[in-house]
This record gives C-alpha cells, sequence and structure tokens, in this order.
C-alpha cells in the first residue's frame, strides 16, 4: 500500500544531526558543489525523513516488508552536514528513532551504496 507519511520532527531530526545542521537547512546558500540550497529544501528533506520513520515503525509493528523510495537522498549527510547530495541522513533519522522504542534493543543498517 503506497502511503505519504507525515515529514520527520525536530526532534526526530535532532536524534541524529546537531541543531546548527537544522538551522542551516532553512538558510540560503549551497552546502557544497554537490549539495545546493533551494527553496523548500528542509521540506522535502524533512518529508523524506519521515519516510523512513514510517517505514521503521511499519516493519516494528509486523506489518509486513517495508521499504521507503524517498528524495532527496540521505545517507551521505553527517551529524553537522549536509554533503554529496544529502541534506539529512534519513536511515540514521529512522534507526535512531527505532531504537527509542521499547520493543526495539538493535538495528542493523546496510548501506549499499553502489554506483
Amino acid at each position: 500500500m503506497w502511503e505519504q507519511p507525515d515529514p520527520a520532527t525536530t526532534v526526530q531530526a535532532g536524534l541524529a544531526h546537531h541543531a546548527p545542521h537544522l538551522d542551516q537547512l532553512e538558510q540560503p546558500g549551497d552546502f557544497d558543489a554537490d549539495t545546493p540550497w533551494f527553496d523548500d529544501i528542509a521540506r522535502h528533506a524533512y518529508r523524506a525523513s519521515g519516510c523512513a520513520v514510517a517505514a521503521a515503525e511499519a516493519a516494528v509493528a509486523g506489518r509486513g516488508p517495508s521499504i521507503s523510495l524517498m528524495r532527496p537522498p540521505g545517507h551521505h549527510a553527517t551529524r553537522e552536514q549536509a554533503m554529496g547530495f544529502c541534506y539529512l541522513n534519513h536511515i540514521a533519522i529512522a534507526a535512531l528513532h527505532a531504537q527509542s522504542l521499547p520493543s526495539i534493543k538493535r538495528i542493523a543498517v546496510w548501506d549499499f551504496d553502489a554506483h
């Protein structure tokens, strides 16, 4: 079933990113040569992170296999900066959110970055 989850909250994003980085997403100015700033990039990044969080919650709840197709990508973003076409690290946000759930003890992340 296709869903359009809510955007991640700043609290959820703050699990993986420092506040100055989250603030910078709202400020005009490119992050690096591969990661330009444009209007609404923060909104798009938070929406993508929300999709990852929803997929993690669905998996934890046992609602079957879960996948999130999202743009912009996120796995190159670090705790302190956007980089490599990535503004927020959606997987880190989703994994850290899932770890905060009482039924979760461990999480495995496999970042298959083949291009």
